[in-house]
């Protein structure tokens, strides 16, 4: 971040970051085998949609999601310099764990294009302004 001080006295500042880092951040997410296989979904704990995103949806949304329907999100890669952006659903699967997943392409959009990983390490962020997920790749894991 660059901090430059004005000459009313105040301060002004830019930030270089990524725009990822301005969402709240979820928590980091270690990649499982299930969620770079071929069933195509990124399992996201309960409490992450609960506390991180539900509360920032359309009140209809949120319902459906909280229900067997589904809603569809956007999620965002800020990995790369040039940002990729598609949509995936989040689904609410009746687990015991009352856990959801992104489905879609999934392994397609990301899995495959960015080469992830079982244990590869990566960072979500909700956008409530834009109403997306936005991942980036903190950490890969080295076979």
């Amino acid at each position: 971040m660059h901090v430059e001080k004005k000459s009313d006295g105040g301060i002004s500042s830019s930030s270089n970051e990524p725009e990822v880092n301005k969402g709240i951040f979820l928590g980091p997410k270690v990649l499982t085998k299930s969620d770079t296989d071929s069933s195509s979904r990124l399992l996201l704990g309960r409490d992450v949609v609960y506390f991180g995103i539900l509360p920032f949806l359309d009140p209809l949304d949120a319902r459906r999601c909280e229900t067997v329907h589904s809603t569809r999100i956007n999620v965002r890669d800020f990995t790369q310099i040039v940002i990729m952006s598609y949509d995936h659903e989040l689904v609410r699967k009746m687990w015991k764990s009352n856990s959801f997943v992104l489905t879609g392409s999934w392994n397609r959009d990301f899995v495959k294009r960015r080469n992830l990983q079982k244990s590869d390490e990566i960072g979500l962020y909700w956008d409530k302004e834009n109403c997306r997920l936005n991942f980036n790749i903190q950490k890969k894991f080295d076979v």
